[in-house]
């Protein structure tokens, strides 16, 4: 299943491929890191750090996926905590899977996730990321 009509990014800023699975607590989705990556650095290889980004896509894929009103068109990372990079980079052509699970979410938009990126079954990185989801009546008021 397709990720792009789940995110408010254009490419090169998707980094996510696919959904594998889901359900109201959690995600699975696939990244293939190709040469065309936003985040390759000199030598041609993606450096974990960006995988944050690839955690915040995850969740905004299932936020925008359980959101059957479609209210919350906007995704913000608000912070990563214990974020932990057991590999530094990965060569092109490798494919990730990237899991988001559910910890809390509120009624605000405000939520919670522990998330983990895997090759195959090495775990590369792992964060848990907080993210608000504001539907329109919040960003009015944060506007004035």
């Amino acid at each position: 299943m397709s990720v792009e009509k789940y995110l408010p990014h254009s490419f090169p800023m998707v980094l996510l491929d696919e959904i594998i699975s889901f359900d109201d607590e959690k995600i699975t989705t696939k990244a293939v890191i190709s040469e065309d990556n936003a985040f390759l650095n000199e030598k041609g290889e993606f450096e974990l750090l960006y995988s944050l980004e690839m955690m915040a896509q995850s969740v905004g894929v299932l936020r925008g996926l359980l959101d059957k009103e479609q209210r919350a068109k906007l995704g913000l990372l608000l912070s990563a905590r214990a974020f932990k990079i057991y590999k530094a980079r990965v060569k092109i052509g490798t494919v990730l899977r990237i899991n988001a699970l559910k910890s809390m979410q509120d009624e605000s938009g405000f939520g919670r996730y522990d998330c983990e990126i895997y090759e195959n079954d090495e775990l590369l990185a792992s964060a848990s990321v907080s993210v608000l989801n504001p539907d329109e009546a919040m960003i009015q008021e944060i506007r004035g």
